[in-house]
């Protein structure tokens, strides 16, 4: 039997309000007001605040915009 390589392995997304649960505690966390945030990350001034408040899908590449937002206090380099 083969092993399958790690990048066709599935990936474990989490679900529209897990990742608005990990999104609002980071946000929380983070020095600085929603929309500055939202433009840091490279949105619309008022996107993070609609996902944040929504109940509906999160568009993947907005996940991932914010997502890399923090990625540095992820990693222990910077504070957001």
């Amino acid at each position: 039997m083969t092993k399958t390589p790690a990048s066709l392995r599935r990936f474990n997304f989490p679900t529209p309000d897990e990742f608005r649960k990990w999104l609002a505690d980071h946000v929380a966390a983070a020095s600085g007001s929603v929309s500055g945030l939202s433009i840091r990350a490279g949105l619309s001034q008022n996107t993070l605040a609609q996902v944040l408040k929504s109940e509906g899908d999160i568009n993947l590449g907005t996940a991932r915009a914010l997502e890399n937002l923090f990625a540095p206090v992820l990693e222990g380099v910077e504070n957001v």
